[in-house]
């Protein structure tokens, strides 16, 4: 599922760029040609975001957060409702 999530949002990334080339008189010949430079730029952008977030809190706290991510966690069951508060914040009322 993730990868059909993942490779639909490069398809619509690719669409944008193209739109955008063209707009601005920048032709590109082919579509595999503008995906790779999505992909290309997505992968940039990635390492560089993962590089500045962990000179900014640590090799550490990165770490613990990687361990949190993928830690086994509880799913909410049928008979407990799941609620989103006004900021936005959800929590399982099983829970409360």
């Amino acid at each position: 599922m993730r990868s059909i999530g993942i490779s639909a949002f490069y398809r619509s990334s690719a669409t944008y760029a193209r739109q955008w080339l063209y707009d601005h008189k920048i032709l590109v010949a082919r579509e595999q040609d503008l995906r790779a430079m999505v992909l290309a730029a997505i992968r940039q952008f990635e390492a560089s975001l993962g590089r500045t977030i962990q000179a900014d809190v640590g090799r550490e706290a990165v770490q613990r957060w990687r361990d949190k991510l993928v830690a086994p966690h509880q799913s909410i069951t049928d008979d407990t409702e799941l609620v989103v508060g006004t900021t936005g914040e959800a929590f399982n009322t099983a829970n409360r």
